[in-house]
């Protein structure tokens, strides 16, 4: 917990060469940290260890302010395992830093002037591959947890202050188990049907050609029945091969076009979701690549603009980094995007994956210790870098999931510098998790996808006993939920999200997020002036709608909560 025992002017006192002579530990004690932060210089959270979300937030709100050179050091390696402890607070890792940093001012600066002072920097850091650990870091400060109005520069690039909108993705390989009428629509303004996608023709073809479509027109039925709105998702990880085709030259863009209004008209739709993975960047094996795709997707968009009718809404999904220039590295200028679109959806997910020797977090809210070798894959890193290229925070959704990944594994700890390739979700091909566990009689659970995969949807987490509900508690995303059937809840101080570890010998790390985590990444939603989050998918909530509640409650939409 935050304690205002010294005045801010603390903070100003503290310039590199003191904060680099002592160990953050007596740092933290000067400026009024809690003591009870991971012990012993880890990432790590003690057992079942719930945050305030406030606490963090508001030292994002001093770490980006203007004129503050707020100094701190950061972990170089992967943090050792923690002891455990029933709570705690915000508080920096007490490990010392190998090597100086730059001032947490200068790296989470997110006032406008950022649009232009920051954006050739941003490109090159980005793009980077290397292991450097002082990319891009956040710190908390000193600071209240007390309410208090939001710092003007984190709120300034999303213009006037605007009610943040709730959507989320519906797969079509969820209705055997989750059909579209079972979606509580009271909770979601907008729902994104997954996916169709371009063919070599650049007419859209579906998993199931019949299926799919009338799945599409269901869906759009009970959705406006009760008042939300339903866009068609163009895409997915398994559904780009022929993107680069489609919108290559005139011709094809026109067909592309036809066969999109095509389906807009025939099912009513509300809007179209552009879901290319990824323009001029390799996705999946055999997709099609080109230098020229990011300047032809933004032909294609002005073309779908010019043809859709005027309320139509476009958006796109994105990864955490603007579009790829010719030379592969990321825009520094995506204004012409933003005037074509309504919005795009940061996809904050999908990061580490599943790994058996070092397994990482699924969706980094930071990159808190400076020391992950993908640091412009945090959700804040991903806001610097869109808004730094000019893309209105007012039009962009943070993309968070409702699913986590198994690895077979004995860490303690997530470690944020991964060796292994970044994979996204291979959300075509994963199918709904109808057993998702195996109880060896002694109450012990171990976790297991349907196709033997490695991905495991929340709702299953809970259904079969490996999250338990421990009730409310006061500040924090209601309800809270421990580990059971012989796993433990972390938390992961650097990545600011949740992991479960095995205790009885299972072999079972998963991280994933829960309300606790989701609540945290919603407050900054809101502070920041974006626009929503939007879930992908919303069949992997529980049936209480706990995520989607915990979204609501840190967006501040409290009338839209269930409680049941």
């Amino acid at each position: 917990m935050f304690h205002r025992t010294k005045t801010t002017f603390v903070l100003l006192a503290f310039v590199y060469s003191a904060v680099l002579c002592a160990p953050v530990a007596e740092f933290n004690e000067q400026v009024g940290f809690s003591a009870n932060g991971p012990a012993g210089g880890s990432a790590t959270a003690g057992s079942n260890a719930h945050i305030q979300p406030k606490a963090i937030l508001n030292a994002l709100q001093q770490a980006a302010r203007p004129g503050v050179d707020e100094s701190v050091t950061t972990a170089e390696e992967d943090p050792q395992s923690a002891s455990a402890s029933s709570s705690y607070m915000p508080a920096t890792p007490s490990t010392v830093a190998q090597e100086p940093t730059t001032s947490v001012a200068e790296q989470a600066q997110v006032t406008p002037t950022a649009v232009t002072s920051t954006s050739s920097a941003s490109s090159s850091s980005l793009a980077s591959s290397s292991t450097s650990s002082h990319v891009e870091t956040t710190s908390s400060a000193p600071v209240s947890t007390t309410s208090s109005v939001p710092n003007p520069s984190l709120t300034a690039l999303g213009g006037p202050r605007q009610t943040q909108m709730v959507m989320g993705y519906y797969p079509d390989w969820a209705v055997d188990s989750y059909p579209p009428e079972k979606i509580d629509f009271d909770q979601y303004d907008w729902v994104d049907f997954a996916f169709a996608e371009p063919g070599s023709d650049q007419g859209l073809y579906w998993d199931d050609d019949k299926r799919s479509p009338e799945l599409l027109k269901r869906l759009t039925t009970a959705a406006h029945e009760k008042g939300s709105k339903v866009k068609l998702s163009i895409g997915g990880w398994a559904g780009s091969r022929f993107f680069s085709s489609a919108v290559s030259e005139e011709q094809a863009r026109q067909r592309f076009v036809d066969a999109i209004l095509r389906i807009y008209r025939e099912v009513g739709l509300d809007g179209i979701d552009i879901d290319w993975e990824y323009p001029a960047k390799k996705g999946e094996t055999g997709n099609e690549v080109s230098a020229t795709d990011s300047a032809n997707f933004l032909a294609f968009l002005r073309l779908l603009r010019k043809t859709l009718p005027a309320v139509a809404k476009i958006s796109a999904a994105t990864q955490s980094f603007p579009f790829a220039s010719p030379e592969g590295l990321p825009m520094t200028n995506v204004t012409e995007f933003a005037d074509e679109l309504d919005w795009i959806v940061l996809m904050n997910y999908d990061v580490w994956g599943s790994s058996a020797d070092k397994p990482g977090p699924n969706a980094p809210f930071l990159n808190y210790c400076g020391n992950s070798t993908q640091p412009e894959a945090s959700a804040l890193a991903g806001f610097k870098a869109w808004t730094a290229a000019g893309f209105p925070a007012s039009k962009i959704v943070l993309g968070v999931p409702s699913y986590g990944y198994i690895s077979r594994s004995n860490a303690q700890t997530l470690r944020q510098r991964s060796q292994h390739e970044r994979k996204r979700h291979s959300s075509r091909r994963m199918q709904a998790s109808r057993k998702v566990t195996r109880d060896d009689g002694l109450g012990v659970v171990h976790v297991v996808s349907e196709d033997g995969g490695d991905q495991v949807q929340f709702r299953d987490l809970v259904k079969q006993g490996v999250l338990v509900q421990s009730g409310p508690t006061s500040g924090i995303a209601h309800p809270n939920f421990v580990g059971g059937g012989g796993f433990l809840r972390q938390w992961d101080w650097c990545s600011q999200t949740p992991f479960l570890v095995s205790t009885q010998g299972q072999g079972q790390v998963i991280s994933y997020d829960d309300p606790e985590s989701l609540r945290m990444k919603s407050e900054f939603v809101k502070q920041t002036g974006m626009l929503g989050v939007n879930m992908f998918d919303v069949h992997g909530d529980s049936d209480n709608s706990d995520l989607t509640n915990a979204i609501m409650l840190g967006l501040g939409l409290d009338k839209k909560i269930r409680s049941d």
